[in-house]
């Protein structure tokens, strides 16, 4: 049985087992059924792994800006992230970051509510 994570961990680095010097920080999905991500914006160096982890169900995570797709990346497999599906509690997407830059994400169905974050990779 997985473990769910302690959302008040949420940004920090966890352990990515065998994957050498690589780090993977979490991000909180929906924590309390909350239209939120904790935390909201994160910055981490290039190499990094984020992970999601939903809290609640009915959430998406989708790359872009003004709730536009930029097909970036998207959950719960980088396809179709115009249309891409909600997730259910215990659900996790990765992505990892390769380059430097600023990459705005949202909640398509919470948008409009205020859920998007942001990932600064330097």
């Amino acid at each position: 049985m997985r473990k769910v994570p302690d959302a008040g961990e949420a940004g920090k680095a966890v352990d990515a087992g065998d994957a050498g010097n690589a780090k993977v920080v979490q991000i909180g999905v929906g924590p309390t059924g909350e239209h939120t991500f904790i935390p909201p914006s994160l910055t981490v160096p290039v190499g990094t792994t984020v992970q999601w982890f939903w809290y609640s169900s009915g959430h998406n995570v989708i790359s872009g800006a003004g709730g536009v797709p930029d097909n970036k990346f998207c959950s719960p497999n980088n396809n179709a992230c115009a249309t891409a599906p909600t997730s259910t509690f215990g659900s996790t997407f990765e992505h990892t970051f390769t380059a430097p830059g600023t990459y705005p994400y949202f909640c398509a169905p919470h948008y409009s509510v205020g859920m998007k974050g942001t990932i600064t990779v330097q």
